[in-house]
């Protein structure tokens, strides 16, 4: 998810938990855009999903994430979590037109493409 806006940051803090939401309603949305990637809800901790690198080339986003399971950075307990990671980029970098497309990749593994959501 990209949040480059009030509405599309209301989208993503909505997902996040009550000291990240925090962090991500201070993000001046007039210089940076905000980068949110999320794993799915996994039914125990230890998991996680990072986000590596972000290269833009003309209109397209490729955002390279690792997944890890049993992160030893992370605690093993028995509750559903949604493991997500957050960057913040500066404007200026992204595609200036409105149709830019992502691919979300972990190593040489396409995990999605599309276009942003929320825009």
């Amino acid at each position: 998810m990209v949040a480059v806006d009030a509405p599309s940051r209301d989208i993503v803090a909505a997902l996040l938990s009550p000291e990240h939401r925090v962090l991500a309603e201070r993000v001046d949305l007039r210089q940076e855009a905000l980068f949110a990637v999320f794993s799915a809800t996994t039914p125990y901790g230890g998991y996680s999903i990072t986000i590596n690198a972000i290269a833009v080339a003309d209109a397209e986003i490729v955002v390279d994430v690792t997944l890890l399971q049993d992160d030893p950075a992370f605690p093993k307990i028995e509750a559903a979590t949604l493991p997500y990671h957050l960057v913040t980029v500066d404007r200026s970098a992204l595609p200036q037109k409105s149709d830019w497309r992502y691919r979300l990749v972990s190593g040489d593994r396409l995990l999605a493409a599309g276009s942003p959501s929320p825009r």
